[in-house]
């Protein structure tokens, strides 16, 4: 199964995500400028790891053609309703292949969805998952709710990385201020490569990192080079 590394965090009125750019499957190399974080609408942001689509349309073409919830009298979909559509987008999907094609949907997914409250510019992250080779992802379930600032995580192939992961946290500031998140979310992801690929871990690296920060201003996305020479 495709794996990779992704952090997610809340900083000074924003969530940042960063993550990798590599998809290796079964050991063998697919792309070195994977997008792993996405943009849905000015109010949402979604971050997937584990099964990387079908051979005909991977996540990133699956999102470069979400359509969000259309603003109603002129006031931009709910929370509610984005979560929504990405369930229906996300299920729609993992249900393309065959019933009868045993494991062509294995590995499973876990999915971080940050989304705006346009009404109150609050964010809330939200975490949807689906294992082996079910065609059906889980409800949302909250990850961190309105209200939380001290909030830090990562998903994707973390068990070769627990002790640069736990240093990593002891790093975190709640309610830093966006750009200096920006910087600690890239170098998290960019330091990580050459430590899981010095263990023997071929699953996390690429061309670049990628970072995507959601605000009440909307979402900026921004690459930066990994540093690290894609095998």
């Amino acid at each position: 199964m495709p794996v990779t590394l992704i952090v997610c965090l809340r900083a000074q009125g924003c969530v940042v995500f960063a993550a990798d750019s590599l998809t290796n499957i079964n050991g063998r190399v697919e792309n070195c400028g994977t997008v792993k974080v996405h943009k849905l609408s000015d109010e949402g942001v979604v971050a997937l790891c584990g099964w990387a689509g079908t051979k005909k349309e991977k996540w990133r073409d699956v999102f470069g053609k979400f359509n969000p919830p259309a603003p109603n009298g002129g006031t931009p979909a709910s929370s509610g309703s984005l979560l929504a559509a990405l369930q229906a987008t996300l299920n729609g999907h993992v249900s393309i292949p065959d019933p009868k094609m045993i494991g062509a949907c294995k590995g499973g997914n876990t999915v971080l969805a940050a989304t705006l409250d346009p009404t109150t510019g609050d964010i809330s992250i939200e975490r949807i998952g689906r294992h082996n080779d079910v065609r059906k992802f889980d409800q949302p379930m909250p990850e961190s709710p309105v209200g939380q600032s001290d909030y830090i995580e990562f998903i994707g192939d973390t068990d070769s990385l627990k002790a640069y992961i736990a240093a990593v946290r002891t790093g975190y500031a709640p309610g830093m201020p966006e750009a200096a998140a920006v910087a600690y979310a890239t170098d998290a992801i960019r330091n990580a490569i050459p430590i899981a690929q010095n263990a023997g871990v071929q699953s996390i690296g690429g061309e670049f990192i990628r970072v995507v920060v959601l605000s009440s201003a909307g979402v900026t996305e921004t690459h930066s080079s990994s540093g690290v020479p894609c095998p």
